[in-house]
């Protein structure tokens, strides 16, 4: 399903589909600014003006910021079966000056089309706060306005603190290339092993990175400390369990190594809603 809404200005797509792997569509995507996650599944954009682009559920390249100054046809592929789940928001050429501001569009305006990835987890748990809203007709409009603006907000705040920072922090860090391969490392190893990660201690060792570099060079690179992802992988786990499965919500927080005390405080967080709205909206079609 993608749902579409038209709000001053404002585009805002809500795509929550299944895919077959190597499944083709084409779609014809308008002029402006667009920013948003894509937060489950992976997908190959290509098109005549940006070539071939992978987008995935990755923390370090599922959020962007694209501006198109004409509209451009791209075809998109799954790259792997499944749910595709994903948020963005467009602002319409005539309504970028007055939405923007003078500081921000300065920051676009004498540029030409471009995509850029935007690393961290902020604007990827409003994407899923936009796709969990349950509230209907005016009060969602005005939930997803919102929260899109909040969006936006800070897709554009960390490309630009992105740009301003890069050369200087990897500076400061001395992060090598083979620092930042070990990093991601870890990041695969916590990926997979989410469920029961290791410490840090014993994470910075299997890698071969000291404990301080594991964790500023972390932070920095991928937008959060390695507890937060660790957090963060068993939030998303628990929604799709909730979204997908017949799980109670106690039942999903043992599974991913929450009490159910302390777990709908951390999904509602996480997501905006608490896991019994999951629970409730998939025994009716949507």
């Amino acid at each position: 399903m993608i749902e579409h809404i038209q709000s001053n200005g404002l585009e805002i797509v809500l795509s929550k589909t299944n895919y077959i792997e190597g499944e083709t569509w084409t779609s014809t995507v308008l002029s402006g600014l667009w920013c948003g996650a894509l937060v489950q599944g992976a997908v190959a954009t290509v098109s005549e003006r940006h070539g071939r682009q992978e987008w995935s559920d990755r923390p370090d390249d599922a959020v962007c910021k694209i501006l198109l100054k004409t509209e451009l046809v791209a075809e998109h592929v799954p790259l792997r079966g499944g749910a595709v789940m994903a948020a963005f928001v467009r602002i319409v050429p005539e309504a970028l000056y007055d939405t923007l501001g003078p500081e921000w569009m300065a920051s676009i305006e004498d540029t030409s089309s471009s995509i850029a990835r935007i690393q961290g987890t902020t604007s990827a748990t409003l994407a899923w706060q936009m796709l969990g809203c349950p509230l209907h007709g005016p009060a969602r409009r005005l939930y997803l306005t919102g929260k899109s603006m909040e969006l936006v907000s800070m897709v554009m705040a960390a490309r630009i603190e992105q740009s301003r920072s890069h050369q200087a922090v990897g500076s400061a860090m001395s992060l090598g290339s083979n620092d930042i391969r070990r990093l991601y490392e870890a990041q695969s190893i916590l990926v997979e092993r989410f469920d029961n990660p290791p410490t840090v201690p014993e994470l910075a060792r299997s890698v071969g990175l000291n404990v301080r570099k594991l964790g500023f060079g972390f932070k920095e690179l991928f937008g959060s400390s390695v507890y937060a992802f660790i957090k963060n992988r068993r939030l998303e786990h628990a929604h799709l369990l909730l979204q997908d499965g017949d799980m109670t919500v106690a039942q999903a927080a043992y599974a991913c190594g929450y009490r159910p005390s302390h777990f709908s405080a951390a999904f509602r967080q996480r997501f905006g809603v608490p896991p019994s709205t999951l629970v409730a909206n998939r025994k009716r079609p949507l």
